[in-house]
Formats: C-alpha cells, sequence, structure tokens
C-alpha cells in the first residue's frame, strides 16, 4: 500500500508542475504582447521583406559592416507583429540603435537610377517616440566607396564615425585632410533631421540660426561640396539649409505614427534634374491629407518643395547610373517601409467614378448622379516596366456611402476575368485577392465594381470619395474615388436644333460651322451646369464640350466648328446631341460635310516697294528687295492674275506713269487692267515661288513705268490685287 501511495503523490506532483509550467508559459506570450510596440502593429501596406532585401538593397555579407569596422546599424526585418496580408509580410527598415547609432542601406547596381529618366521612391517612416538624437536622409551618390560610402573622420592614422550631426552623411568639422573630404562624395542629400545642432561649439553647430518649431528639418544639398557650408571663428562650421521645413514627429498615438514621404527625380534634359519630395502627403488609410492649421502630434500637415540638382556634381561616367540610399544616426531607431521603387517595379493606379446609367464619367464640374442609377467605380492597374513581376496583389477598396454593392469584375489584358461578389463587402470594404500577376506580357488589369445609389434621397446628398488600396510584393499604391452628389432625377424634354444646311462642301482650307440651339420643352430654365455636348465624327467620339447658360437660361447656342484640314479629305458623317447633369438626352442631329481634294493658296507682302527714283527720271523702276509672293497647291490646277490701282501722292498727285508687267520684251500696263502672272493647267501640289520661277531677274515681272512728268510729291503709293483661281479646266 505504501508503494502504490508513493507513486500515487508523484502523479500528482507532475501534473501540479505541468499546470504551473502552462500557467507560465501563458502569461510570458500575454506579457508579449502587452508590450508589442503599437507603430508596429499600424504599419502600413507595403513592399515584401524578400522583395526589398533580395532586390532592392545590397545586405551581403561585406555590408554589414562599415568602412570604420563598426558594425551597420541597418536591418531589413518582417513585420512578425502585423498580420500577413496574401502572404506578403512588410518589410521593416530600422536605422541606427543604442547598440549600432550608425547605419547605411545602398541600392543595388539594377535599382541605381538611370539619370536620363524619371523614378520615384515611395516611402512611410516614422522616428520613435524617445529622445531623438539623429535623423536619417535620402542621398543620391556617386562616392568612389561604393556600397562603403559613409562620412567619417580620421583619428590616430584610422577611419572612425563622423559626429552625430553629420547623420553619416555631410563633412564633419575637423579631422580630415580637407574640411569635406571626409563627407560623401559627388552627391546630394534631403536630410530629416531629428536633433537641433546649435550650441555653437565643433560638431554642433550644424543647425545654428534655424528655428526651433516642431522637432525635425528638411532640408537639402551637396555633402561634399565646400558652399554647403559656413565656417564660423571657433573652426565650427554651420549646414547652409536653403529653404527648410519643420515638422512634428514624436510623440504621435495610435492612426498618427507614420509619415509618409515621397521623392521624385525628374532630368530636364539640360545636365539638371529636379528633385522633388513630398512629406505628410497621405493620411494612414492612403486618403489625402487636407489637414491645416497648426502642426500638431494628430494634426499632421503636408509639404513639399522641389530642389534643381545639377548632375555634373555627380562625376558620372557616360551611362553609369546613380547609387541611392539611406542613411541614418541616432541611439533611437529611425524605422521605414518601403511601397514603391520604380527602378524593381514601375506601376500606377488611376480610377473613374462612372454613372452607366447615364454613360458618363463623372468629373469635378460634372459630379451628379440620380438617385437610382447603376454606377461603377473603375480602378485601373498598370504595370509599366519592371524587373520582376507585381504579384500577389490584394486590394482594399473602401465603398463609398450611399452605394449598394452588387458586384464586379476584374478583366486581364491577357483576356482572362474573374468576377467580384457583394459578399465580399464586410464593414464597407471589399476585399479581394487578385488571382493573377502584373508583368509586361499581362499589364493591366481593370477593376469594375457595380453598385446602385439609392432609389430616393431627402435632399441632394453629397458623397465623399474613398480610398481603395492595391498591394502586393513589389509594388503598394492607392488612390481614392471622385466625390459626387446623389439628386432625386428630374425629367424633361431636351429639344435641339439647328439652322445649319445638313449637307455641305467646303475646301481642304476651309471650315465648316455648325450653329446649334437647345431649349426644353416645357421652358424652364437650364441649370447652372448646362448641357454637355457631344459630337461624333465617323464614328469616333470627340472630347465633350460644356455649354453654360448666360443672361438668358432658358435656351443655349452652341457653335462647332469643323476645319477641313482635320477632317480630311472626303465625306463626312458628324453627329451632335447634347445631355443635362441629369442625364435628360435630346435627339441628335446628323450633318454631312465633304472636304474636297483641292487646294491652292496665294501669300504676299502687305507692303511692296519700287526703288527711289528722282522726280525728273523717265523709264522703268525696278523692285525694291524681295516681294516673295508664293503660291501654296494640293492637288490643284491654279492661275495667278493681278491688276493695280494708280498711284497717288503724298500731295494729292497722280503719279505720271503706271505699274507694269515686263515678260521679255513684253509690256503690259497692270492699271485698271487685268494681267495674267502664271498658272498650270495641270494639277499641282507645292509651293511655287513667283519671283524664281516667273521673273528670271530683275527686268523682268511686276515694274514701275516713270514717264516724263513731275512728280510733285515725295512718296506715291497704290493696290495692287492678287487674284488666285484653281477650278481651270485643262484644254
Amino acid at each position: 500500500m505504501a508503494k502504490r501511495k508513493f507513486l500515487k503523490y508523484t502523479s500528482i506532483i507532475f501534473f501540479q508542475l505541468i499546470i504551473v509550467l502552462t500557467a507560465f508559459a501563458l502569461n510570458t506570450k500575454n506579457i508579449q504582447a502587452e508590450e508589442t510596440p503599437s507603430y508596429l502593429t499600424e504599419i502600413p501596406p507595403g513592399m515584401d521583406y524578400n522583395q526589398v532585401k533580395s532586390k532592392i538593397f545590397v545586405t551581403d555579407t561585406a555590408s554589414k559592416t562599415l568602412i570604420t569596422g563598426d558594425k551597420n546599424g541597418s536591418g531589413i526585418s518582417n513585420n512578425a507583429f502585423g498580420s500577413p496580408v496574401n502572404g506578403v509580410f512588410p518589410a521593416f527598415i530600422d536605422i541606427g540603435g543604442t547598440n549600432s547609432p550608425q547605419g547605411t542601406l545602398w541600392s543595388t547596381d539594377d535599382t541605381s537610377f538611370d539619370v536620363t529618366k524619371s523614378h520615384t521612391i515611395s516611402m512611410w517612416t516614422y522616428f520613435n517616440t524617445e529622445p531623438i538624437d539623429g535623423g536619417l536622409a535620402f542621398v543620391l551618390q556617386n562616392d568612389p566607396r561604393g556600397v562603403q560610402a559613409l562620412s567619417t573622420v580620421t583619428s590616430d592614422s584610422k577611419t572612425a564615425l563622423a559626429p552625430v550631426e553629420t547623420l553619416g552623411v555631410w563633412a564633419s568639422d575637423q579631422n580630415n585632410l580637407t574640411h569635406v573630404s571626409g563627407a560623401i562624395q559627388n552627391s546630394w542629400a534631403l536630410e530629416m533631421d531629428t536633433s537641433l545642432n546649435n550650441s555653437g561649439l565643433v560638431n554642433d553647430s550644424f543647425d545654428d540660426g534655424l528655428s526651433t518649431t516642431g522637432n525635425m528639418h528638411i532640408a537639402a544639398g551637396y555633402p561634399g561640396m565646400e558652399s554647403s557650408y559656413t565656417p564660423l571663428s571657433n573652426g565650427a562650421y554651420k549646414l547652409n539649409h536653403t529653404d527648410p521645413d519643420y515638422h512634428l514627429v514624436s510623440g504621435e498615438g495610435s492612426g498618427y505614427f507614420w509619415h509618409h514621404l515621397e521623392i521624385t527625380f525628374n532630368p530636364n534634359g539640360d545636365g539638371t534634374a529636379n528633385v522633388t519630395y513630398k512629406f505628410n502627403d497621405k493620411n494612414l488609410d492612403g486618403s489625402k491629407n487636407t489637414n491645416t492649421g497648426t502642426e500638431t502630434a494628430t494634426n499632421p500637415i503636408a509639404s513639399s518643395n522641389t530642389f534643381k540638382i545639377d548632375l555634373s556634381n555627380f562625376n558620372l561616367k557616360d551611362g553609369q547610373k546613380l547609387r541611392w540610399g539611406l542613411v541614418g544616426r541616432g541611439t533611437s531607431k529611425s524605422i521605414s517601409t518601403l511601397e514603391s521603387v520604380d527602378t524593381l517595379v514601375d506601376a500606377g493606379i488611376t480610377t473613374d467614378t462612372i454613372d452607366t446609367t447615364q454613360d458618363k464619367t463623372l468629373s469635378g464640374s460634372n459630379d451628379y448622379v440620380n438617385a437610382g442609377d447603376n454606377m461603377t467605380l473603375r480602378y485601373n492597374l498598370k504595370y509599366k516596366s519592371g524587373k520582376v513581376n507585381w504579384a500577389n496583389i490584394y486590394s482594399k477598396i473602401k465603398i463609398p456611402a450611399n452605394l449598394t454593392v452588387t458586384g464586379g469584375i476584374i478583366n486581364y489584358s491577357n483576356g482572362t476575368s474573374e468576377s467580384l461578389n457583394a459578399s465580399e463587402v464586410s464593414n464597407g470594404t471589399l476585399a479581394h485577392q487578385l488571382s493573377q500577376s502584373l508583368n509586361s506580357s499581362n499589364d493591366t488589369a481593370t477593376v469594375d465594381v457595380y453598385a446602385t445609389t439609392p432609389s430616393l434621397v431627402t435632399k441632394d446628398t453629397k458623397v465623399n470619395g474613398e480610398v481603395a488600396a492595391f498591394f502586393g510584393d513589389t509594388y503598394a499604391g492607392n488612390v481614392t474615388t471622385q466625390d459626387f452628389t446623389i439628386r432625386n432625377n428630374v425629367t424633361k424634354d431636351l429639344n435641339i436644333s439647328s439652322t445649319s444646311p445638313t449637307s455641305t462642301s467646303i475646301k481642304k482650307s476651309d471650315s465648316a460651322t455648325i450653329n446649334g440651339n437647345l431649349k426644353y420643352g416645357n421652358g424652364s430654365d437650364f441649370d447652372s451646369y448646362g448641357v454637355d455636348l457631344y459630337v461624333n465624327i465617323d464614328g469616333k467620339d470627340q472630347d465633350t464640350t460644356q455649354i453654360t447658360p448666360d443672361t438668358d437660361k432658358s435656351e443655349l447656342n452652341f457653335s462647332e466648328v469643323l476645319s477641313g484640314t482635320t477632317l480630311g479629305v472626303g465625306t463626312h458623317t458628324v453627329k451632335i446631341y447634347a445631355k443635362d447633369s441629369y442625364g435628360n438626352t435630346s435627339q441628335t442631329l446628323t450633318f454631312t460635310i465633304t472636304v474636297e481634294d483641292k487646294y491652292a493658296n496665294v501669300a504676299a507682302a502687305d507692303d511692296l516697294k519700287f526703288q527711289n527714283m528722282t522726280s525728273n527720271y523717265v523709264g522703268i523702276v525696278k523692285r525694291d528687295g524681295d516681294w516673295n509672293i508664293k503660291v501654296t497647291t494640293a492637288n490643284s490646277p491654279w492661275e495667278l492674275t493681278a491688276t493695280a490701282k494708280k498711284l497717288v501722292g503724298s500731295d494729292g498727285d497722280d503719279f505720271d506713269g503706271s505699274i507694269i508687267y515686263k515678260n521679255g520684251s513684253s509690256i503690259q500696263s497692270m492699271q485698271d487692267q487685268i494681267v495674267r502672272i502664271g498658272g498650270s493647267t495641270e494639277a499641282q501640289t507645292g509651293t511655287i515661288d513667283i519671283g524664281k520661277e516667273y521673273w528670271k531677274d530683275s527686268n523682268d515681272g511686276v515694274l514701275l513705268q516713270s514717264n516724263a512728268g513731275d512728280k510733285k510729291s515725295p512718296k506715291y503709293t497704290g493696290v495692287i490685287t492678287w487674284t488666285l483661281t484653281d477650278d481651270l479646266e485643262n484644254d
């Protein structure tokens, strides 16, 4: 019995031990969850960890050690605190920290910038809520050290980290061969500096004179150029901040930890490029930041600036790319997550809000829809170029208020499609995983979400656009739909009429004008929007024109001018109708316009002169200068004639003589007589210079015959009329 009792006792102790261990494990897990930093649980959608680490930045073993021998304080990790979406773990990039305060990440050769092309990089940044003693910089560089580029100092013949104020980018005040030799060479930097170095001491005066507004300033310059610095009397240097931009970036609460940053590079074609940054331009949900007023932790203010940079400062060889990267310094980490890097995948998203009942795409000026109308929210995904696919694309489409989703479809450029179901909408958001990747052979996906408006509204209802996010492993982007107003339908007869002939012929050089009028059948006024005029030529829709009412709001007049040159030779069918903002549509007017295959035109200078002469001169007076008379034809015969009026003096007397036309030995008076200058009975195309083709020298052509009578006036003027005929018959 004692033996059995011992066994029973042992079993109880073992069972209790399991309970204790289990409770301890559960308690440990709960503590970890409570300590999870909330900024990580709110990390925005971004590029996948594996893509960022293996394709964007150089992350080999050598890069883990800085040129100074210090550990590179940069890291790329998957967001273990967030949930992967469609298999994508957004990468977060941390730079700095207590143990390794200096960090760098440089682009690979493949993802560096081709300076002949435009580039865009977008990311979200977080600057910690702890005391900040450094900052982060976006750097473009062609430093000979490549991915080991870093701001350093020389101490006891050893290379060491530069002081904190340099961020690892700028030149330190002392301990270098020359002042700027320790900076990153052949470079340009955009700094986001979270430490105000303004003590006036050596290695702590870069920010001398800057405002204390906020706790971060954004500025830019060339780290390796002396012009970026101003020496102070004690051996310290001030960094020349051009147009600094101040922000508050720490102490934020939930929903405000992350700050959006977009950087674009646009070459100008003249050896310069414009680099533009946008900071705080988007809210965490991807919507546009429209905050105003004083910036606070929960009221971030958007800002932007453009810098024109001189590409010669990078000393690039022909065809050489420009490396970009992130460089940071501080015992507190700066954290980023990349949305897009166009040198890996260049993609984009646009949107259209379509009233399918009225067959119109909404715009800023025509944003009305009727109650009961069917709507399409269209999202256009475009893969422009890239080195890899845009894969694992997941969509989160927030549906605008007052719309009920009925379904939808995704059409790919490779001809395949997939359906969207209303059941995929939860809490006002449609979440859907796209079944296909986008790449150069399947470069578009058109996502159409079908919805309806309420059948009746109690008043005109303004509906704000909403954000749709599309994120995959190599690109994350979002777009906001058009705002619109829902109104109850008002049905009216919209009548259109025209006094212009339904059939007309014009020359290619002419235009046809169609005049028209619009009225409601009940005689009511048009609203302030008026109508949209739709013109279709030979089956092709033209740009829509808005016709707005003037003083008389009961009718609208329009005039459509159609150029023969634009139409082209031939017979054209033109159809015109109108539609008001409620969708009331007029009848369609149809016109036939024939453009003839002939063209002839004469051009002559307005002021023609003869050479000066004495008052008693008798004889022929030549032309003064090149009269530059030209005939241009297209598939047309032509004949040019001219006639002249008598010359009248400035003192009122008639000139004794007349304008003549001389062709060899033949002389004809042009005064009140039509004289043939030249022509062709055969159809010609081209430009004929009359002076060169028909007047062999200065003794031929239009001349002035001066007779013996006295000329009392110092100046005589008259008129020559040139007439071009283009309908000659070929005998």
